[in-house]
């Protein structure tokens, strides 16, 4: 869900909210609303660096 938050200018909640596994997936409508108001641009570029130094880490495994 995360990586796919990141790599898209504008992110269909609906779409990422579908992604959801486990528990997640009985609260899809609060998972979609979270999702579209709290991600903007900040956050998002925050997600990829992070996403990007768990990659490098654990390729280094």
């Amino acid at each position: 869900m995360l990586k796919q938050l990141t790599n898209s200018d504008k992110p269909d909640p609906k779409i990422i909210a579908q992604l959801a596994k486990g528990k997640l997936r009985n609260k899809i409508s609060l998972l979609e609303k979270a999702l579209k108001e709290l991600i903007g641009h900040h956050q998002k570029m925050i997600l990829f660096v992070q996403l990007k130094h768990i990659d490098d880490f654990t390729a280094q495994s």
